[in-house]
């Protein structure tokens, strides 16, 4: 039995046992040797968490709870906005970060409205965000980054970053 097999011994009393001086010469002593820890040992179980496991499940619970009802308005919000036959004039419930999926999620299921969204859209601040120059609709991904910097600070805050902290994140809008 070496170190690693020494079933949760101190290093020093593996040390007194092989005649070992010092942790240095014995952790030497087990790489030449090859001393590993048992690769059938059964893994540590998992911590209990501190408040307990009724209470971790009854908090979990919640959580899930919670955001699944949040993700059914969401869902809710998005095919309203989807199924409506125009946007003009009506209050764009859709949260911030999901306007561009909406835009490119109309355009391909209502081509007949798609040059009117435009239109009503490039009069909004997020209108470049979407379409180019030309009037075409970007590519999800590049909606998704432009719609991070243009409203950069608002997701920092509700990420909670601090001014001054992680300043790379998200990626600083273009000079």
């Amino acid at each position: 039995m070496g170190a690693g097999g020494d079933g949760g011994v101190a290093g020093a009393a593996v040390c007194q046992t092989y005649v070992i001086w010092g942790l240095a010469n014995l952790w030497r002593r087990r790489a030449s040797e090859g001393w590993n820890r048992d690769k059938h040992r059964t893994p540590d179980p998992r911590p209990e968490p501190v408040e307990g496991w009724d209470r971790w499940g009854e908090r979990r619970l919640e959580s899930f709870e919670t955001e699944r009802e949040a993700q059914r308005l969401l869902a809710l919000t998005l095919v309203e906005m989807l199924d409506r036959d125009t946007l003009e004039g009506a209050p764009m419930q859709a949260p911030t970060w999901h306007i561009g999926w909406l835009m490119t999620q109309r355009a391909r299921r209502r081509p007949d409205l798609a040059e009117a969204d435009r239109a009503w859209g490039m009069t909004r601040p997020w209108g470049a965000c979407v379409w180019d120059e030309a009037g075409a609709l970007r590519s999800q991904g590049e909606i998704d980054a432009r719609f991070l910097r243009l409203w950069r600070q608002d997701w920092r805050e509700e990420q909670g970053l601090p001014d001054g902290a992680a300043e790379a994140w998200p990626v600083a809008a273009e000079a």
